[in-house]
């Protein structure tokens, strides 16, 4: 019987449209409720329209609702608004069913996830109204529901169609409103937990995306953007001390949870660059992030890499000491770390790193002779940025400069430098000069060849701006070479007769 009412996105809308004109269609609700929790509904069209038509209906329900409140209504009114919440009720879960579902396209399960936060939103303003003590600005275990739901999906579909993504950057517009960001935060805290199943790498990648997506409110936040609250007019009812505890707390708690998950490679690299780019500054005690930040340093590569950049975090703001930390940073510079994304941020730390006067010389140069080393083989791009970092080091550090040229020195049969040992300052490389930058004076590209020419001449006062060079990308380099004045030559001294060009011409 439904689905013969119910064929037509039209007949859908006019039973939305005849419930609001009239209570006499009070039972076009029910319909409605019916058609979404029919089984053998598989079209998509038509779920989509039952769904905005589901929102239609309880937007102007629920508002009535509000607008009643108060009044003595008699048992019959009262016994009609029952029926309508029980029908919200009934109809919140099966949104969820449609969200979390694989037999609708992305197009209709984003429907319903917009529909149920703007149906639990409608029912926080006028059905659920807040009191002093509750700061959540929707219902809790409704939205815990949406999360739970949104950041579970299956392994097979999250690889096929990443439909899951997508949902989570479209759930993200919801997520960066403060008043939502603070709930989400304290709901995450039992999201994240593992109690006996263990989380799967498909839902702590969603988890972890997110988090990234939310924001971290400050106090600011309820005063002064009331524009980036999904209840502006709530702004002054949230207390301050939940921005300055209970969501510090929230967010100790979400980190508790994901250190103690199993983490593949793939979702290590998640959880660095959240903990670096958002959770790191706001944690109450950073100085117990120690433990894992040298655990991940030990993977090598770009964890490494990351992880080394939140230990020089907790050095800068902390004052914590790691005693391996540049050889740590000296071991990274391998061939393999030059082909990913997360180069520039190794040179930056580096130079960073490397900006102190009071480490040693040995320490400096077996850098500087590391750096030559790997230029030798490494891109026109990549050539160039490590000529202008290894110049910097000799500008910086003076006493290093003699492996330029050391009027003290003699010959020797071979290189001193031990390039395979791990302790940089055991590599005797300021026993050893520079002789990779005077090689690549020779280098194919003009560009790379004219900056090898540096040590030739006396080095400047100020150091390189290293930032001039690091974005450089590979088809900047090939215009400016193209776009280089050459001299014409001449090829040949007599201009060719029409003779010799017709017995050219003949010839081949």
């Amino acid at each position: 019987m439904i689905s013969t009412v119910l064929n037509s996105s039209t007949s859908i809308f006019k039973l939305a449209e005849d419930f609001v004109q009239s209570r006499k269609n009070a039972n076009n609700l029910a319909l409605l409720v019916e058609f979404l929790a029919s089984k053998s509904n598989v079209n998509s069209k038509l779920t989509n329209c039952s769904i905005l038509a589901l929102q239609t209906i309880f937007t102007h329900a629920l508002a009535e609702r509000n607008r009643r409140r108060g009044e003595d209504c008699g048992d019959a009114e009262n016994k009609y608004q029952e029926w309508i919440f029980s029908k919200y009720e009934e109809a919140i879960p099966l949104l969820l069913n449609v969200l979390k579902g694989t037999k609708h396209p992305y197009s209709v399960r984003e429907q319903a996830m917009v529909t149920y936060v703007n149906l639990i939103k409608l029912e926080s303003l006028y059905v659920n109204k807040p009191d002093s003590k509750d700061v959540f600005c929707l219902p809790k275990l409704k939205y815990y529901n949406l999360l739970k739901t949104v950041v579970s999906s299956k392994k097979a579909e999250s690889r096929k169609s990443k439909v899951q993504t997508k949902l989570l950057n479209r759930l993200s517009e919801f997520t960066a409103l403060h008043d939502v960001a603070l709930q989400t935060w304290v709901s995450c805290v039992t999201l994240t937990k593992c109690d006996k199943k263990v989380p799967t790498e498909t839902k702590i990648s969603n988890i972890l995306q997110l988090l990234k997506t939310t924001a971290i409110p400050s106090l600011n936040a309820r005063d002064k953007n009331p524009d980036q609250l999904i209840f502006p007019n709530r702004a002054k009812k949230i207390p301050r001390k939940f921005f300055s505890k209970k969501l510090p707390h929230a967010i100790d708690g979400v980190w508790d949870n994901i250190k103690k998950w199993h983490h593949t490679e793939s979702t290590l690299h998640e959880t660095l660059l959240l903990l670096i780019e958002k959770i790191m500054d706001n944690l109450s005690q950073p100085k117990m992030l120690t433990d894992f930040l040298m655990t991940s340093l030990n993977y090598g590569g770009a964890l490494s890499l990351l992880s080394l950049q939140g230990i020089f975090n907790l050095i800068q703001k902390h004052n914590i000491e790691y005693p391996d930390v540049y050889s740590k940073l000296y071991s990274l510079f391998t061939p393999d770390i030059l082909r990913t994304k997360y180069k520039q941020r190794l040179f930056f730390l580096s130079d960073l790193f490397l900006s102190s006067t009071h480490i040693p010389e040995s320490l400096v140069a077996a850098f500087a002779k590391r750096l030559s080393r790997l230029a030798l083989t490494a891109s026109t791009t990549d050539a160039l940025i490590i000529i202008r970092f290894v110049g910097n080091l000799l500008i910086r550090h003076k006493s290093v400069q003699k492996m330029i040229h050391n009027p003290e020195g003699g010959y020797v049969d071979c290189d001193p430098y031990v390039e395979d040992e791990a302790d940089p300052c055991n590599s005797k490389a300021i026993h050893s000069c520079l002789w990779e930058l005077k090689s690549l004076q020779n280098h194919l590209v003009p560009g790379v060849a004219i900056a090898a020419r540096f040590i030739d001449d006396k080095l400047p006062t100020v150091e390189w701006d290293l930032a001039d060079v690091l974005e450089t990308k590979y088809c900047e380099v090939f215009e400016k070479e193209m776009n280089k004045k050459a001299k014409e030559i001449t090829l040949n001294f007599i201009p060719p007769t029409n003779e010799v060009l017709e017995k050219l011409k003949r010839t081949f």
